[in-house]
């Protein structure tokens, strides 16, 4: 079974072997360590004195007023995308874990929709290393703030603050930690990979530039992130190896701020903390951001809480009964903007945070099972702010294929397809990368997975891929009932899906049931079913 609807626990042997060290028991390994990582310098000894919150140096200076823009472009390419990142060095400062630093306002557009702002805090020892403290990042669907999953500060939880730029960048100096935080899976390290190199952006010609290597182990078919400092500037080129969001950020503007537009950038940060401090349970226990500009801008509304998992047999009305709701456009007058959702929130394919799934059933004499867990954090594909799923499948009892698969809703509902990561294991290891892709590389191009409304009759090309992947699905049914492990399923929509790159075309049904999402694949070997789910 090759299903891209369900997700399993990715990196779970590194994971679980650190996870035990986190709540410090004897014996455990160091979960730095164990990612090949070096504290180079540990924090709580590192020393504070004077001014923190003043971070000078050439290769990474954040003075207030200061601002920088990026803008995406695709690694295939070299055309522009729809992304664009704005990060603004306030005269905000916030002590965190006993160190004032400074606040940095980061905002990040897809589509002319903000998607993510963020507030994240620096600060910069007396040896002269750089930390990052902290980050706030707010996420959003259209005008709607829907929650701040991954945040994390120094002194909250296990949270370890961690090096963004050393004080003497040399190369031959081991990876270094940047952030190790377990409560939401965050771990990045970095390695000094060159100095005086030179590189054109839009924003200008750069020469004595310093690349970093950065990569997070929880994550080892992430790629690395490379990043380009320039003296007196800071990062001016954000480019990835083997990275499946396709994309590299490039400077475009580098700009020194009015005083009325620092006043502005002051207020919105304010506002990020104040929500924050309201909103989300760990900012709460931080204390707040201080310097000028301050006011009480709320009321402020917090996320509703998603509803608990569906307990088991679905509505019996058929989905065509009800479809979603479009978005409203902002201006009636106007078309509707461009853009995607927060979430995955289709009813036939709901991707709700965490939600696990468990497969059972046999295709010839093998017996098939296959785990999967969404993501809490999304991951930017060319552009596109997508939910991830990972996927483990088991052939009679034995790991043969590991997967990433990648999905964004738009606004009016439909929900596409941008690719998905595949490790194909044999005996313990992984032998190749086969039916691999990611919309934007070598041709692929996003599929429609689902549409807003099906319709009885209605094709779609669910993968696009040329010569790796290209699967039709037709609508059978929107009235079907499947009973399995997991209980009875009424008002399901069946499709047939077939594989046109095989020369026998084969077919296979799926079965995606209201509130609950895939619930059976049947082929002409076997038949899989969902055994468990929440």
């Amino acid at each position: 079974m090759r299903s891209s609807c369900v997700v399993s626990l990715i990196a779970v042997a590194f994971f679980s072997a650190v996870a035990s060290d986190a709540h410090g028991q004897v014996g455990s390994p160091d979960p730095v360590e164990a990612a090949g990582c070096t504290r180079l310098v540990d924090f709580e000894t590192a020393e504070w004195r004077g001014r923190p919150q003043r971070v000078t140096p050439p290769l990474l200076p954040l003075i207030p007023g200061t601002q920088r823009v990026f803008e995406g472009r695709s690694n295939v390419t070299g055309a522009p995308l729809p992304h664009r990142v704005t990060f603004t060095v306030t005269r905000l400062t916030k002590v965190v874990d006993g160190v004032r630093t400074r606040v940095v306002w980061d905002v990040d557009e897809a589509d002319g929709e903000v998607t993510e702002a963020e507030l994240a805090v620096f600060a910069q020892d007396r040896a002269g290393n750089v930390w990052n403290l902290g980050e706030y990042p707010e996420e959003y669907d259209g005008d709607t703030f829907t929650g701040a999953p991954n945040t994390w500060f120094a002194g909250v939880g296990s949270a370890e603050p961690g090096i963004h730029m050393p004080a003497v960048p040399e190369v031959g100096l081991p990876e270094y930690l940047q952030g190790w935080v377990r409560e939401v899976e965050f771990l990045d390290c970095a390695t000094i990979f060159e100095t005086g190199a030179t590189i054109e952006v839009p924003a200008g010609s750069f020469s004595d530039v310093l690349i970093t290597h950065e990569r997070s182990p929880l994550d080892p078919e992430g790629g690395v992130q490379v990043k380009y400092h320039a003296p007196g500037v800071g990062i001016v080129n954000i480019a990835a190896i083997d990275d499946p969001e396709g994309e590299t950020l490039e400077l475009v503007e580098f700009n020194t701020l009015s005083d009325e537009q620092l006043q502005e950038a002051n207020r919105e940060a304010h506002i990020l903390d104040q929500r924050g401090l309201q909103c989300s349970a760990v900012y709460a226990q931080t204390t707040p951001v201080e310097g000028p500009d301050d006011g009480d801008y709320g009321p402020y509304s917090c996320p509703v809480p998603p509803p608990p998992p569906f307990a088991g047999v679905t509505t019996p009305a058929p989905f065509s009964i009800t479809p979603p709701p479009a978005a409203a456009p902002s201006r009636p007058e106007q078309p509707r903007r461009r853009g995607y959702r927060a979430s995955v929130d289709h009813p036939l394919f709901p991707l709700e945070r965490g939600r696990e799934m468990i497969f059972k059933g046999r295709e010839d004499d093998v017996a098939i099972r296959v785990e999967s867990r969404v993501r809490d954090a999304r991951v930017r594909v060319a552009g596109v702010l997508a939910t991830a799923v990972d996927v483990e499948e088991r052939e009679d009892g034995v790991l043969v294929e590991r997967a990433t698969d990648y999905y964004a809703q738009d606004r009016k509902g439909d929900v596409w397809y941008l690719g998905e990561r595949v490790d194909n294991i044999e005996n313990g290891r992984v032998v190749d990368h086969e039916g691999q892709w990611i919309a934007g590389r070598k041709g692929a191009r996003r599929g429609r997975f689902l549409p807003a409304v099906p319709e009885v009759g209605q094709s779609f090309r669910q993968t696009r891929a040329p010569g790796v992947s290209k699967d039709r699905s037709t609508v059978v049914s929107l009235d079907a009932k499947v009973s399995t492990a997991a209980g009875r399923f009424t008002g399901c929509l069946k499709t047939r899906d077939t594989d046109l790159l095989s020369r026998r075309r084969r077919a296979e049904h799926k079965f995606y049931c209201p509130d609950v999402g895939l619930v059976r694949e049947r082929q002409a070997d076997g038949t899989v079913d969902l055994v468990e789910f929440g």
